[in-house]
């Protein structure tokens, strides 16, 4: 079942799942003209959409009607749902960026490393190692959210498949890392 909000043709379809406000089911006699003539004249509340003139509409859904109040509270639930999404994407931009930055700025040189001696090397390539091991964990974690599913629709507008966006993320984080690790353990004889 479903929310319908709106007016007349341009009414739009809510699912009942995204709708955190419960609105309240009327029955066929409560949606009768009379008794929607009773309500605008504050009996029971204000209604904020027209009388409807049936019980269910094309797509087979049930009619609600919401309220100014349970409007409000919907579209405040969906903007703050958003800003929170925006907020946790912007974090995490931002803290990676810091945190590569800080790496790249107060390590060592990678060419001298590449021509330090084993020791030095296997060192680094411990470090990288532990980087792939955080980024991996991070991201790992990420995946059993629903923050980063991007759903691919098919020709005919059906959802094929659910794509985990932090698994091919990971991929660009970790791979480049252990590439590198493999250099630097080739010491200087590798360009």
């Amino acid at each position: 079942q479903g929310v319908l909000s709106g007016r007349g043709p341009c009414m739009r379809a809510i699912p009942a799942s995204a709708n955190p406000c419960r609105p309240q089911v009327r029955s066929p006699a409560e949606n009768s003209p009379r008794a929607y003539r009773r309500r605008s004249r504050g009996a029971s509340g204000p209604m904020t959409s027209a009388p409807p003139t049936a019980n269910a509409t094309d797509s087979g859904q049930a009619r609600y009607w919401l309220t100014e109040d349970e409007k409000t509270k919907l579209v405040e639930t969906q903007a703050y749902e958003q800003g929170s999404l925006v907020a946790q994407i912007f974090s995490g931009i931002f803290f990676t960026g810091v945190a590569g930055w800080l790496t790249l700025s107060n390590g060592t040189r990678l060419a001298f490393v590449q021509r330090a001696a084993l020791e030095k090397r296997l060192t680094t390539c411990c470090f990288l190692s532990t980087y792939v091991a955080f980024f991996s964990c991070f991201f790992n974690y990420f995946q059993l959210t629903a923050v980063d599913d991007l759903v691919l629709t098919g020709p005919g507008g059906e959802k094929n498949y659910t794509l985990d966006l932090a698994r091919p993320c990971e991929w660009i984080m970790t791979c480049p890392l252990m590439q590198l690790s493999l250099v630097l353990m080739g010491g200087a004889k590798i360009p």
